[in-house]
């Protein structure tokens, strides 16, 4: 083969190798499609991500007091490491996925005096029941999502409806407090949260110290314009009355508590229904920020857990890697990324062999310029744009003054009448001219005049006349 087929065997390599590289840029750099769906990724740009909330409840404790769950929460609270006080579980998502160990270690967690913050629009059905949070009921609670729906469908898009969220029923499960009912019946634990349909929601807080006139807003955004949607909210008489009390620090559209607080032991779990408040999407707006430094505020805390473990489910086989961007899908194949990596070492091999002794570049001369007529332009413009007229008068009569001390050796500090009378000796100007410069200057330093262009320019003839006849 000769060396001229060889040159273009490696220059349609490389061309390959730059094509998919371009390729990749292109769509990892500058196509920035966003998507809207709700996903609370903590590494994401999207909307509907948590980065923004992940960095400011980082940045909120010591770096070395921040643990990021990445498994199961058990395995972070041992009962000979639990922390005693002052630390803050935190998870953020659509939903929350615990077995029953993790329950029982978050249950320890909190009742030592720590904090559980569970921002997630349903409460985990497993933990209302090991906790007993909900009352009983002899009723069988059949209200389904599709009820919902229907009653949404047959609604005008102007109207709001109501909604019961209803937990699963079990049976015998746990029995209920009052002896005298049938031991053989069916109980359902009641619905500790209910929806409201509308197309935003509008927060504040109990707390008179925290409220704000106007509340805070949260809108739902997707398929390129606003919609409605089902906002989740609790009601606090069907919490378990004999075991717990529901406070109620925030609610939205005056009266639907979203941010309830429930003490455990010597600990508390916070429960708050509107996870869309802590996204991307809305802390770009001051006054939702504000409003998510409120809710931390209700907490005090010197270390936080963040829990991204219980993000997933974890009782299905879950082997699929989620594809950010089509480098990542290259990568994910095991024969396509040993031909990205075959592309890669086929560049560096050009690299290192191509490297031969070339003629030196003949470097481009270019004419010297007068920066100092640049840098003059620059400033001339900078002075017409700013308009300030007075301020370049000021330093024209300067220039004077200072033509003045050198050629006549007088003193300018009292422009007065003695002054003027020995410039006018010493220059053998025109008295006119003198006294015209006189009534400039006083026009200049009077501080109530508006200093227009039209007395500029008359000011800078005076000075050009005076430098032309003076001796």
């Amino acid at each position: 083969m000769s060396k001229q087929n060889n040159n273009v065997t490696v220059f349609i390599a490389l061309a390959a190798v730059l094509l998919v590289s371009g390729v990749i840029i292109y769509w990892t750099v500058f196509n920035k499609n966003y998507s809207w769906d709700e996903n609370y990724n903590i590494k994401k740009e999207q909307p509907y991500a948590s980065s923004i909330f992940y960095q400011l409840v980082k940045a909120s404790v010591k770096s070395d007091q921040f643990i990021e769950i990445r498994k199961h929460v058990n395995k972070y609270f041992h009962a000979d490491s639990l922390p005693k006080q002052n630390a803050c579980y935190v998870l953020l998502n659509n939903e929350s996925y615990y077995d029953s160990l993790e329950i029982e270690s978050l249950k320890s967690f909190v009742a030592s005096g720590n904090t559980c913050l569970s921002i997630t629009p349903y409460i985990n059905n497993d933990l209302i029941i090991q906790l007993n949070l909900a009352k009983k009921d002899t009723n069988e609670v059949a209200n389904t999502r599709a009820d919902r729906m229907d009653a949404v469908d047959s609604a005008s898009e102007d109207s709001f409806s109501k909604k019961e969220v209803t937990a699963p029923s079990t049976a015998n499960t746990n029995a209920p407090d009052n002896p005298s009912v049938n031991a053989g019946a069916t109980f359902s634990s009641m619905p500790l949260l209910t929806e409201w349909f509308g197309p935003y929601v509008q927060l504040n807080f109990n707390d008179p110290t925290l409220q704000d006139a106007k509340g805070y807003v949260i809108n739902y955004f997707n398929e390129q314009k606003f919609q409605s949607k089902w906002w989740n909210y609790f009601i606090p008489t069907n919490f378990n009355s004999t075991l717990y009390t529901a406070e109620v620090l925030g609610y939205f559209q005056d009266s639907l508590p979203c941010y309830v607080r429930i003490k455990y032991g010597k600990g508390y779990f916070y429960f708050h229904s509107v996870p869309l408040a802590f996204t991307n999407y809305h802390l770009l707006s001051e006054r939702n920020y504000d409003y998510v430094n409120k809710c931390l505020s209700t907490i005090s805390y010197t270390r936080i857990y963040w829990d991204e473990g219980s993000k997933a489910n974890k009782f299905i086989d879950n082997k699929e890697q989620e594809i950010d961007t089509p480098l990542s899908y290259i990568l994910s194949h095991r024969s396509l990324r040993y031909a990205w990596y075959g592309l890669l070492l086929l560049l560096l091999l050009f690299l290192f062999f191509g490297m031969k002794r070339r003629q030196r570049i003949i470097p481009i001369y270019l004419k010297k310029s007068n920066s100092y007529l640049d840098f003059i332009e620059s400033i001339t413009v900078l002075y017409f744009q700013q308009k300030d007229h007075r301020n370049i008068g000021l330093k024209k009569w300067k220039l004077l003054l200072s033509f003045i001390r050198n050629r006549y050796g007088l003193s300018t500090q009292q422009i007065d009448a003695s002054f003027l009378e020995t410039l006018k000796a010493k220059s053998a100007c025109s008295s006119s001219s003198i006294d015209s410069l006189e009534k400039a200057y006083l026009l200049l330093e009077n501080s109530e005049h508006t200093y227009t262009s039209k007395d500029l320019i008359t000011l800078h003839q005076l000075i050009q006349s005076f430098y032309q006849s003076c001796k």
